[in-house]
């Protein structure tokens, strides 16, 4: 039997590049955006937030929700219970994220 003039050499690896690189997460994209600073030395993220709470203060329930939600948790969903009445509370939990460098410090 010949042997394959395409076999690898021994101890030469079959992927000299190694695995192609995934592309960056949005999560990463957004937190990068949002920590560079305007041409007053602002953080991003501030105009970010200035924009929801003018939202909040006109009215618009999303907005209103989005700042409960971030700064008293989420609510507990109550399904009603059949004979007690007590009904049955669910959390829902909807991303576990590890905290950022700047939680932690």
């Amino acid at each position: 039997m010949a042997k394959n003039d395409q076999s690898f050499q021994p101890g030469q690896s079959g992927n000299p590049n190694g695995r192609p690189r995934k592309g960056t997460a949005m999560a990463d994209v957004l937190r990068k955006v949002l920590a560079e600073r305007d041409a007053e030395g602002k953080p991003q993220r501030e105009k970010v937030a200035a924009t929801i709470i003018d939202k909040a203060i006109k009215g618009d329930t999303w907005a209103i929700n989005f700042i409960y939600d971030r700064l008293d948790g989420r609510l507990d969903d109550v399904v009603p219970g059949e004979a007690s009445g007590d009904g049955i509370r669910i959390h829902t939990v909807t991303a576990i994220m590890p905290a950022r460098k700047s939680d932690a410090e």
